[in-house]
């Protein structure tokens, strides 16, 4: 376990010393928080369907919760700090996107073809909508 956390302790080491700051950030207000999907996924539709799907990935096994645990507890702490201090940003919160993404690819694992099939052409609809000049 400690060979594994040396590369952990010298990223923590360099923040540390190059300020250990987070990205500059807002309050989190109603508006800043629905922004939030948008500004993570591109299209906040986009946003909205893979929490819809994380929620499928659901009941709790091993691997599943691990993936949760990574999509939501970040976002959650980081709440909670953005209570006392404006920290509240999306670029705080990407290295997430990996967690909503395979907690989706569990939802649609677990779907009838037709479904996984209707959901897919749901997000390729979306992003491409989202590629279209406004």
């Amino acid at each position: 376990m400690a060979v594994g956390l040396l590369p952990v302790a010298a990223l923590l080491a360099v923040g540390v010393r190059d300020g250990g700051r987070l990205a500059s950030g807002a309050w989190p207000g109603a508006t800043v928080l629905a922004a939030t999907p948008g500004e993570l996924f591109g299209v906040v539709a986009l946003g909205g369907v893979l929490a819809g799907l994380a929620l499928f990935s659901l009941p709790l096994r091993y691997p599943a919760a691990i993936c949760t645990a990574w999509a939501l507890v970040p976002a959650l702490g980081l709440l909670a700090l953005a209570q006392a201090a404006p920290v509240w940003s999306a670029v705080n919160l990407l290295f997430t996107v990996p967690a909503w993404a395979v907690l989706g690819g569990v939802a649609l694992a677990r779907a009838r073809a037709a479904g996984a099939l209707a959901v897919l052409a749901l997000v390729a609809l979306l992003a491409a909508a989202a590629q279209l000049p406004a």
